[in-house]
C-alpha cells in the first residue's frame, strides 16, 4: 500500500481521481503518524485506506450507466440515489476539499456532478452555492436539480445569509422560467422550491 501511495493519485476517470486521492491521503497520514512514533494511529489509517480502496468501485461511472441502462422507474431512481449516498459518506469521513469538489463538478461528466452534490449533502464545510444554483438554473436531469433543492434547504435551515438567499431565489426563478423545475409528472421540486422560498422568507 505505501509503494501504491506514491502512484495512487494520477488515476483518472468518472470520479475515480478524487477518491483515490482520499485513499493517498490516508496513507501519507499513516506514514506521519509512523515517523511521530504513533504505531496504533499509523495502522487505524493504513486500515481506513485499505477499506476505502476496497470500496472504490467508481460511483459517476456506476451512476451513468444506471441513467442510460436503466428503465425509468423507482428502482432507477432508488439505485442512483444509493450511489449519491456513498459519496455522502465519503464526505462524512472529511478527506476531501472544496477545491476537490468543484474539479469534480466543472469537470462536465454528469456523474462527476451528482457525486460532487452528494460530497456536498454529506459535508456542509463543502457547499458551494455557485454550483448549486447552476445545477438548479441548468440541471442535467430532474435528479440533478433535486439535490442541488435539497442542499439548498439544508442550507437555508441552517445559518444562511440574505446575499445567499437572493442567490437561490434567482436560481429558483431562472428555473421556473426556463421549464425546468415544472413537471406535471412530478411535483417533488416545485414543492422543494417552495418550501425553500417559505423558510427563507421566516
Amino acid at each position: 500500500m505505501a509503494l501504491f501511495a506514491n502512484q495512487i493519485e494520477s488515476v483518472e476517470g468518472g470520479g475515480f481521481k478524487l477518491q483515490l486521492g482520499a485513499v493517498a491521503a490516508k496513507l501519507r497520514e499513516a506514514g506521519e503518524a509512523d515517523a511521530s512514533g504513533d504505531a496504533e494511529g499509523a495502522e487505524r489509517l493504513r486500515r481506513e485506506a485499505q477499506l476505502l480502496l476496497a470500496a472504490m468501485e467508481p460511483i459517476a461511472t456506476r451512476y451513468e450507466a444506471v441513467r442510460e441502462n436503466s428503465p425509468h422507474g423507482r428502482a432507477r431512481t432508488q439505485a442512483m440515489g444509493d450511489l449519491v449516498d456513498q459519496a455522502r459518506k465519503m464526505a462524512e469521513l472529511d478527506f476531501v476539499s472544496t477545491d476537490a469538489v468543484a474539479e469534480l463538478f466543472r469537470s462536465g461528466q454528469d456523474g462527476n456532478r451528482i457525486t460532487a452534490l452528494g460530497l456536498m449533502l454529506g459535508n456542509p464545510r463543502l457547499v458551494s452555492l455557485p454550483l448549486l444554483t447552476e445545477a438548479i438554473r441548468r440541471p442535467r436531469s430532474s435528479f440533478e436539480q433535486w439535490h442541488a433543492l435539497r442542499i439548498c434547504s439544508d442550507l437555508v435551515r441552517r445559518d444562511s445569509q440574505p446575499a445567499q438567499h437572493e442567490e437561490i431565489r434567482e436560481a429558483i426563478s431562472i428555473a421556473r422560467a426556463n421549464g425546468s423545475l415544472g413537471d406535471p409528472r412530478d411535483r417533488s421540486r416545485t414543492k422543494l422550491a417552495q418550501q425553500i422560498a417559505d423558510a427563507m422568507e421566516n
